[in-house]
């Protein structure tokens, strides 16, 4: 009887031991796709910053000031041009970014749920690309 429950207590812990095995590589592995995630927007965040930067150099007043008279001095005027008169109607309106949807809540697993692989995948890319959206 105790060989029985000895040999039934070290299938048990092997057992456990390839659960524990199981669970911890599924973590790191989410843990990589997490880090790669938060690198992927904080290279878009340098981008964004960049760019704005870049913008905002090409877009100063006296920059364009000199652009705008040192081409109209170089393109002679034909007498056609004279006459044309820009219509308001043709330029477009102010453009108002649409107003963002409310968040949506987040559920918790409690302890006695299970789920499969795929559903903590789709969890975890769910609420990356909620932080991707909510982060720009």
């Amino acid at each position: 009887m105790i060989r029985l429950s000895g040999l039934f207590f070290l299938v048990l812990a092997v057992a456990l031991g390839a659960v524990l095995f199981w669970t911890s590589q599924s973590v790191q592995r989410l843990d990589v796709s997490l880090y790669q995630a938060n690198q992927n927007v904080s290279d878009e965040k340098e981008n964004i910053r960049l760019l704005s930067a870049e913008w905002e150099y090409l877009n100063r007043p006296e920059r364009l000031e000199l652009l705008a008279e040192k081409y109209s001095r170089s393109r002679p005027h034909s007498g056609s041009m004279t006459g044309s008169v820009l219509i308001s109607n043709s330029l477009p309106e102010n453009i108002v970014p649409p107003t963002p949807a409310p968040k949506p809540t987040r559920k918790f697993l409690r302890s006695g749920d299970r789920t499969t692989d795929d559903q903590t995948r789709d969890q975890m890319e769910g609420l990356i690309n909620r932080t991707l959206a909510e982060g720009l």
